[in-house]
């Protein structure tokens, strides 16, 4: 029966935290019955026997991030592998409704040679400098790059594209 009642919360929520607090159980627990691991698994229960995860789910998952969340720690919540949280907050997901996550690094990154800007830094310098009028000197303190690199990314001579219609969230 209680299967019965997480696959049917399920279908209807969507969400398998909602369905874990709803019926009480933990998030494993509700994602090993809706897998079909369980030994009284039925197949006119089982729709999804690969069981992906829902855009809600996804949603979930870059919440928690930008929360304050490892990957790590949602991987373990939702008994998922990492590499499947890291690719629904990096929206390298079927999901893409959510904001793309960016990251930007603290102003502790020294430049060398080597050290290039994310796409997450670029478009944070684009940001500083064309809406929040910041001087170059001011962003190259705060992302912790040389002025010129910044006026690389700020006049948009680098190869980062972005698109116009795309919300962008930075971690």
């Amino acid at each position: 029966d209680l299967c019965e009642t997480i696959r049917d919360l399920y279908k209807d929520i969507g969400i398998m935290s909602e369905v874990a607090r709803k019926t009480g159980k933990d998030s494993k627990t509700v994602r090993y019955h809706i897998k079909g691991k369980c030994s009284h698994a039925d197949e006119d229960l089982d729709d999804n026997p690969d069981f992906r995860i829902s855009k809600s789910m996804c949603d979930e998952f870059r919440g928690k991030f930008i929360n304050g969340s490892s990957a790590s720690e949602i991987a373990s919540e939702y008994s998922v592998e990492k590499k499947t949280v890291q690719r629904h907050i990096k929206a390298n997901c079927q999901c893409r409704d959510g904001p793309v996550l960016l990251r930007v690094r603290g102003s502790g990154v020294v430049e060398n040679m080597d050290t290039i800007l994310t796409k997450g830094e670029c478009l944070k310098a684009r940001e500083m400098y064309w809406e929040e009028y910041e001087d170059p000197g001011t962003i190259s303190d705060f992302l912790g790059f040389e002025s010129r690199s910044i006026m690389h990314h700020v006049t948009e001579e680098c190869d980062h594209e972005f698109g116009d219609n795309i919300k962008y969230v930075f971690v």
